[in-house]
C-alpha cells in the first residue's frame, strides 16, 4: 500500500487532546494506557507551536518500532525535540547526524569494546566501595537513594573514560544537570517560549546551570591538554583523533560536546536504573531475598569481579527488569523524511514518530501482566521467545546506546555490591514518584540502608 493511499491512524482531537497533553505530564503510564483504545498507532496534534513537526504518531507494536529504528532508519532522523537537547550537549552523538555522526561513533566505539569495560571493572568495584564506605555513617532517616546513585556513576564515567577524579565536581554537575533539565523539559513542554536571547529569569537560571555544567567538561579537557599520549581512554581519543582528509584534529567545541554527552547521559542513565532497581527490591522482598542468596553464594564475603557475572544472573535478570518498567530514556522520537506506511496507516514527511520504550514495555499485548515486577522475563528461554524490539531499554538499530554493555556491567557489579553489604528500603513517609524528563527519574526516592549480618567484603 502506497502512502498516498494509505489513511491516517485515529487519535484524539481538540479539548480531548489538550486534557491529554496535562495529563501525560502528570501521569504519563495513565495517559499512554488510555491511547491504547485507538489503537496500536496514535495520531496526536502537536499542540505545542515550537515544534517543528505539526504531528507525530505514536507506536505501540514491536514490528513498527524495529521498522523505524532499524529496516527504514535512513528514512528517520533525529526530531526537533533534539534541538531542544542540543542546548545542553551541543552536537554530540547524541544529537549528531549523518556523517559527522558516523565519524564521532567510529572514534568513541573502541572505548566501549568488551575487552576495554573488563579492565574498566576495577575502577567500577573501587568507585562503588568507597559509596559503601560513606554509607556505614548513612542517617538513620535515610538518604536520596537517587542523588547517590548519580554520584557513584559520575564517579565512574569521570574514571574510566577520563581517567579523571570527578567526583569532586559532583555538587556542581548535580546542580547544573537539575538546572538544565528543568529547562529543557518546560521549553518541550510550553507552548509559548521566548526567544534565546531574550534574558528572562528562567533563562538566566538556564545560564548558570549551564555555566556550572561547562566549567566541569573545561577543566576535566584543560588536564588533559598536553598529556593526550599518556592516557588511552575515550578523552585521549577524541583529543588525537584526526580527521581522514584534512588531517585536522576536533576543534575546542567538538571535544567539550562529546565530553558533556558522556559525562551526562554516561551517568544519568545507569543512575536511575540503579535507583529503580533498589526501589523495586525494597517493594518485592521475596525477589530481594532471591538476589541476597546469589550475591551470598557467589561472592562468600569477597567483592566482584568481571569474572564473577555469569554467576550472578539474577541480579542482570533484576537490572532488566527495573530497565524495562523504567527505562531511563523512555521516549525517542524520529522526524519522517519521507512518506511511509506502518501498520497500514500513512506516515507524511515531515512528522515525529515516536518509539517508546515505556509504552512497549507496559503493553499488555506484548507483555503478561506488564506492570508487574518479574525479573524471570529474563531467563534465556523468555528473551529468546520475544519478538526483537519487544524490549529496547537502550534504543535499537545502528543508533542504539553505544554505552549499552558498559551500563549493563556497570550497574550489575554495583548492585551486587550494594545487596552484598546492605539491605535498603524506602524510608518511612517518602512518597517515590515518577519524574518524566528527558530521562524517567525517580523523585522523592528516600531511603535508608541497614548493614547486613554479613562478613565484610575484601579489599579490592
Amino acid at each position: 500500500m502506497s502512502a498516498r493511499a494509505a489513511k491516517l491512524p485515529p487519535g484524539p482531537s481538540g479539548v480531548e487532546l489538550v486534557r491529554w497533553f496535562l495529563r501525560a505530564r502528570r501521569d504519563p503510564s495513565a495517559a499512554f494506557d488510555e491511547l491504547a483504545r485507538y489503537g496500536d498507532i496514535v495520531r496526536l496534534h502537536n499542540v505545542l507551536p515550537q515544534s517543528a513537526e505539526p504531528n507525530f504518531f505514536l507506536l505501540r507494536k514491536p514490528e513498527d518500532v524495529k521498522h523505524v529504528l532499524q529496516e527504514n532508519h535512513r528514512n528517520y532522523r533525529k526530531s526537533s525535540t533534539y534541538d531542544v537537547v542540543r542546548l545542553v550537549v551541543g552536537d554530540g552523538l547524541l544529537t549528531s547526524e549523518g556523517d559527522h555522526w558516523k565519524r564521532q561513533r567510529r572514534l568513541a566505539q573502541p572505548s566501549f569494546h568488551k575487552e576495554r569495560i573488563a579492565l574498566f571493572a576495577r575502577a567500577m568495584v573501587e568507585e562503588a566501595e568507597a559509596m559503601l564506605a560513606r554509607w556505614e555513617r548513612a542517617p538513620a532517616s535515610g538518604m536520596d537513594i537517587a542523588e547517590e546513585m548519580r554520584r557513584v556513576t559520575l564517579a565512574v564515567v569521570g574514571r574510566t573514560l577520563f581517567s579523571s577524579d570527578v567526583e569532586r565536581y559532583a555538587d556542581a554537575v548535580s546542580r547544573g544537570l537539575e538546572g538544565a533539565l528543568d529547562y529543557v523539559d518546560r521549553r518541550l513542554n510550553s507552548p509559548i517560549q521566548p526567544p534565546m536571547w531574550l534574558r528572562t529569569p528562567r533563562q538566566r537560571r538556564f545560564g548558570r546551570a549551564m555555566a556550572q555544567l561547562d566549567g566541569v567538561a573545561a577543566d576535566v579537557i584543560a588536564s588533559r591538554r598536553g598529556r593526550e599520549h599518556e592516557f588511552e581512554d575515550l578523552l585521549s581519543m577524541l583529543m588525537l583523533a584526526e580527521d581522514e582528509e584534512s588531517g585536522g584534529r576536533m576543534s575546542e567545541r567538538q571535544v567539550r560536546d562529546e565530553v558533556m554527552t558522556f559525562l551526562l547521559a554516561g551517568h544519568e542513565t545507569s543512575a536511575n536504573a540503579l535507583a529503580w532497581s533498589l526501589y523495586l527490591l525494597a517493594t518485592h522482598t521475596l525477589e530481594r531475598d532471591r538476589l541476597e542468596r546469589e550475591v551470598d553464594e557467589a561472592l562468600v564475603g569477597r567483592a566482584p569481579s568481571m569474572d564473577d557475572l555469569p554467576r550472578l544472573p539474577f541480579a542482570r535478570m533484576v537490572i532488566e527488569e527495573a530497565l524495562r518498567l523504567y527505562p531511563p530514556v523512555w521516549m525517542i522520537e524520529r522526524h519522517a523524511l519521507a512518506p511511509d506506511v506502518l501498520g497500514g496507516y500513512s506516515i507524511p514527511a515531515g512528522s515525529a514518530v515516536v518509539t517508546s520504550p515505556y509504552v512497549v514495555h507496559r503493553s499488555p499485548t506484548v507483555w503478561d501482566a506488564p506492570l508487574e515486577f518479574r525479573p524471570s522475563r529474563f531467563t534465556p528461554e523468555a528473551v529468546t521467545s520475544r519478538p526483537p524490539f519487544a524490549y529496547f531499554p537502550f534504543g535499537g538499530g545502528p543508533r542504539q546506546c553505544i554505552g549499552n554493555t558498559f551500563a549493563l556491567v556497570e550497574t550489575q557489579l554495583i548492585l551486587t555490591m550494594i545487596v552484598s553489604r546492605f539491605r535498603v528500603d524506602i524510608a518511612p513517609g517518602a512518597r517515590p514518584a515518577l519524574e518524566p524528563k528527558i530521562t524517567l527519574r525517580p523523585g522523592g526516592l528516600r531511603m535508608t540502608v541497614r548493614a547486613r549480618d554479613r562478613v565484610t567484603i575484601a579489599a579490592v
